[in-house]
């Protein structure tokens, strides 16, 4: 499903050139849980945004669902994270002035997934139950906790039914306890849906849920 093979990307701060990933190699497939761990600097969000088509690698491909991003034009790639790409922030990236119902409807209103009004209000019900958040539906997102915050983030990149999901650092602003039931969600949706998660952390705890370990020391991967 993902296939990176001799990725590198280049960085450069006036004449200084940082070397974010070099020569990557790694294949993901449908339904793995995948953490990306390693210290700051590593090359873990550089990864992450690589995978997300948010950047492109400077050498080397990267083939997400048959198709080699490199290769691609602007308007295919935002088509791509449009439909087959969910992105969770540490920061969760709600819109304040937006109730939970609406934040989670937001990426759907730049495409046609459910052409029917009551398919779409469908899905965004399944999702808030999903999630449990189904009693605070009208409320804005600053009078939500953390971890109902982030569950709302969890809900908002899944509405499009995407493939894969990219988490960077999904727990960093919450507590041990709220970090685990998070994680556990996650590692619940992966199961009934068969999305791929990929995510980044600095948990030992939270490396335990994954299926697999890929460790990142100065943009390589180590053995």
């Amino acid at each position: 499903m993902i296939q990176l093979t001799g990725v590198e990307k280049n960085y450069y701060l006036g004449q200084s050139r940082i070397e974010a990933l070099k020569g990557i190699n790694i294949s993901i497939n449908k339904g793995d849980f995948i953490s990306i761990v390693g210290p700051s600097g590593s090359g873990k969000s550089t990864l992450l945004n690589i995978v997300g088509c948010l950047d492109k690698p400077d050498k080397g491909e990267v083939v997400i669902d048959n198709e080699n991003i490199a290769n691609l034009s602007a308007n295919r790639l935002a088509d791509i994270r449009a439909n087959k790409i969910g992105f969770i922030f540490q920061s969760f990236n709600l819109i304040p002035v937006l109730n939970i119902y609406e934040n989670i409807e937001l990426p759907l209103n730049n495409i046609n997934k459910y052409a029917v009004k009551k398919e779409k209000e469908a899905r965004i019900m399944e999702l808030i139950n999903h999630v449990e958040l189904d009693s605070v539906i009208k409320h804005k997102p600053d009078e939500l906790s953390g971890g109902q915050r982030q569950r709302v983030a969890i809900a908002r990149a899944l509405v499009t039914n995407p493939q894969i999901v990219l988490a960077d650092e999904p727990t960093a602003n919450l507590d041990s306890v709220t970090g685990k039931l998070i994680i556990e969600l996650m590692r619940r949706i992966n199961k009934e849906y068969k999305t791929t998660f990929i995510f980044s952390t600095h948990d030992a705890n939270i490396m335990s849920y994954a299926d697999k370990v890929l460790e990142l020391h100065d943009g390589q991967i180590k053995n």
